[in-house]
């Protein structure tokens, strides 16, 4: 997978409808390993992990890396 494709992913599971309480948490963990392959990658990956801890926050679950 792509890196790319790993971000379409994670943001598709903090836009998209997902049951309550739904931990996206390990997208941290997941995005940033995929997306640690230089800066024209990794800075739209440090935004899209800004916007999994917000709805990691929304959903009542964590927002950390386990």
């Amino acid at each position: 997978m792509t890196a790319l494709d790993k971000l379409e992913t994670i943001i598709q599971h903090h836009r998209g409808g997902n049951p309550p309480g739904f931990d996206c948490s390990f997208d941290l963990k997941d995005g940033r390993q995929d997306t640690a392959i230089g800066p024209l990658v990794e800075k739209p990956g440090a935004q899209v992990g800004k916007g999994t801890r917000r709805s990691a926050a929304r959903a009542g679950t964590r927002g950390e890396i386990s």
